[in-house]
């Protein structure tokens, strides 16, 4: 089941598209100089990205591809699933209407 509460994140935004999907603009800086955006992200069974949902709930490691989350996990994403360390989520990751804030 996914869980359709949008979960405020952040992306440089490229002509190819948002990339460096983070919870701070921190972390997205630390990936380049491109424009910073605020984005909102969603879980969607035909989302164009994929990401990983830990324990906890918190979302990371989003990519364009299934393929490039699969090698975040040297022993495959299969294995951490069965783990029970986390699952991988389909996304929707579109631009936030509300501005970012400076100091997120």
């Amino acid at each position: 089941m996914t869980d359709p509460t949008p979960t405020r994140m952040f992306a440089h935004h490229l002509s190819s598209g948002l990339s460096h999907i983070f919870h701070s603009t921190m972390q997205v800086r630390m990936c380049g100089d491109e424009d910073v955006v605020a984005v909102d992200v969603t879980e969607s069974e035909d989302g164009t990205y994929w990401g990983w949902r830990d324990t906890k709930g918190r979302l990371s490691m989003i990519y364009w591809c299934f393929e490039a989350l699969s090698m975040c996990f040297p022993y495959g994403i299969e294995a951490e699933e069965e783990r029970g360390n986390g699952i991988r989520v389909q996304l929707n990751v579109v631009l936030s209407t509300e501005p970012k804030k400076e100091n997120e």
